[in-house]
């Protein structure tokens, strides 16, 4: 990723969609886990304004990132997610009628997981959850890069934007 290609200051809200594009542009992007290990791409990280957290794949896996974004989101600050499990966060999926726990979607599935209900810093927030495995030149999985983008702030931004295309 080039800092070119992403912003490096906070930019007014998009949408969910352009979002979920960004996300897949970064976990597509080449050498992505040399990247995770950089301090200068954990700096471009901290002013993405999209919620990304980074474990270890290790025994056992933990948290060894999350960006101010995430940290805002999940209501949790750095010193309380690093050197965790992903078990740190509670949610519960809403469109999925079992009720997927976060932890679960989170280390079980990968992509775009689906939509979640998250206790924020103040009220719930719902959430769509991106997990990917991150792989070294070897192929060997090495860390889990998770996203989590402000459902409800989409759409509004979506509502708001077809609003004033009818005007």
């Amino acid at each position: 990723i080039s800092a070119t290609s992403c912003p490096m200051g906070k930019e007014p809200a998009t949408s969910a969609s352009t979002e979920t594009e960004s996300i897949e542009r970064l976990v597509e992007s080449p050498d992505l886990a040399g990247a995770l290990e950089s301090e200068r791409f954990k700096t471009f990280l901290d002013h993405v304004p999209i919620a990304i957290a980074v474990s270890e794949l290790r025994d056992p896996e933990v948290i060894v990132y999350a960006n101010p974004e995430f940290e805002r989101v999940s209501g949790l600050g750095v010193a309380s997610l690093e050197r965790q499990y992903w078990d740190i966060l509670e949610g519960e999926a809403v469109d999925e009628p079992n009720g997927l726990s976060l932890v679960t979607a989170i280390v079980e599935r990968s992509d775009r997981v689906g939509r979640f209900k998250m206790q924020g810093p103040d009220d719930p927030v719902i959430v769509d959850l991106h997990s990917n495995v991150i792989e070294d030149d070897a192929g060997i999985p090495t860390y889990r890069l998770v996203a989590l983008v402000n459902a409800v702030a989409g759409e509004l931004d979506s509502q708001s934007l077809e609003a004033r295309v009818r005007e």
